[in-house]
């Protein structure tokens, strides 16, 4: 079924399917399924929604995962893709080695699934690299959306853009790799062929963006929306409204800064020396004030190396369940979001719905959330030394904190409830097929 061609009846759900690699790591499938959940509990009588993921691990038995069927000459290509790119490419992978990349350049068989399906809408989320390739996007004859999760679809093969080409149109790099060599380049301009005739509808979570996706050299004409993520505020709330235990209010011994970071690929992305310079800025102000409370500093998340120098200072958690997570977002002072680039972060989003301030810089998606003065403080762009003086400030005014994160929570609770996001969306869907008819 084509545009051309819809066979849709005015009074009948919307049959929509959404499109991801995985449903339950990472913060992009859990934004996923948690909108799938939110359109099942809401929206039912407007959409029929079916999830397709490659990976699943959430135990949701309505959700459809495994890999697709591939013929055996898909099967060969794979192997020969994969050998080829990696020749080809490997300098180019060394140079941009600080950034997660997807070719997405061998078939998997998921838009022959697709295409053999009955569908009003077809929503792509985070794929990855193995999900579907860049010409099987082109194939597939229905309708399709972005819901963007990161800058990829409008990028080359990176997922977050570390300069200004995706605004360019990948011009030659400047250094000694050869343009056969640039993986980014490559990729950007087999997505320039392979959708040419293509043309999308992007919803993004964050104002910022929607707006890099029409300033990009590839998707400028397409259109965009804006729709946040949804966060179950049932769930993700201070534990004295979760199970009728008395409010004792932050850490009654001392005070405690909370952050989430991530080491390996990701580091650089989420802030993590920037945090730790933080950090050093911060000791250096509690030295002078030796009548504030003592200070602890927990950190949560993957492959976090904590420096030497800061190692009594600062405790590694690790990976915390979710239980675990809004026990500490109950317990800290203030959370604090370093990192360079975030499209509308999770992080930040739970800490405020649990009544805890966020610290975060000014930049990319966080201003959609941290609203300076009122949920949290914004930071100048990497300032390390300012975000020091934002933490200091609200450890030293506790009824500051708590009056920003009481509001942070009310914030949340009126704009990211799942049946407020739901609505949006289901409207959203609705307006778009429109335009396809």
């Amino acid at each position: 079924m084509t545009k051309d061609d819809s066979v849709h009846r005015p009074d009948e759900p919307l049959k929509v399917l959404l499109v991801g690699a995985r449903d339950g790591r990472g913060g992009a499938a859990r934004a996923l399924y948690r909108l799938y959940q939110a359109l099942e509990d809401y929206e039912r009588e407007r959409l029929r929604v079916t999830l397709r993921v490659i990976e699943s691990t959430t135990g949701d038995a309505r959700v459809v995962s495994g890999k697709p069927r591939r013929t055996r000459f898909e099967r060969l290509m794979h192997r020969l893709v994969v050998r080829l790119s990696a020749r080809l490419f490997n300098r180019s992978r060394q140079a941009d080695s600080g950034s997660l990349q997807s070719p997405s350049r061998y078939r998997t068989g998921l838009a022959r699934e697709i295409n053999g399906g009955d569908w009003d809408l077809v929503v792509l989320h985070w794929l990855g690299n193995r999900t579907l390739s860049i010409r099987e996007v082109a194939s597939i004859r229905f309708p399709i959306i972005w819901h963007l999760h990161d800058m990829w679809l409008f990028c080359g093969a990176e997922h977050i853009a570390r300069d200004n080409r995706y605004l360019l149109g990948y011009p030659r790099k400047s250094g000694s790799l050869l343009s056969w060599q640039d993986l980014n380049q490559a990729t950007y301009h087999l997505k320039k062929r392979a959708w040419s005739n293509k043309r999308f509808h992007v919803i993004a979570p964050s104002s910022w963006l929607a707006q890099e996706s029409m300033r990009s050299a590839l998707a400028s004409d397409w259109p965009a929306s804006v729709v946040p993520n949804t966060l179950d505020t049932d769930f993700w709330r201070p534990n004295y409204l979760h199970d009728g235990s008395p409010y004792s209010g932050r850490e009654a011994s001392g005070k405690l800064i909370l952050a989430a970071l991530e080491g390996g690929k990701n580091a650089w992305l989420k802030g993590e020396d920037l945090f730790f310079e933080m950090l050093r800025e911060l000791r250096g102000i509690l030295a002078e004030d030796s009548n504030l409370n003592p200070v602890t500093v927990k950190v949560f998340g993957s492959r976090i190396s904590v420096p030497p120098d800061l190692s009594q200072l600062v405790e590694n958690m690790g990976f915390l369940s979710d239980s675990e997570l809004r026990s500490m977002y109950t317990r800290a002072s203030v959370t604090v979001v370093p990192s360079r680039v975030e499209n509308f972060n999770q992080v930040a989003l739970e800490s405020l719905a649990c009544e805890t301030p966020v610290v975060a810089f000014n930049t990319a998606g966080l201003p959609d959330i941290v609203v300076d003065g009122e949920n949290g403080i914004l930071a100048p762009a990497f300032d390390t030394r300012a975000m020091a003086e934002a933490v200091y400030s609200l450890i030293l005014n506790p009824d500051e904190a708590v009056r920003m994160g009481q509001a942070g929570r009310a914030w949340v609770a009126s704009h990211l409830h799942p049946r407020e996001v739901a609505a949006q969306y289901a409207n959203q869907l609705h307006e778009i097929y429109k335009r396809y008819r």
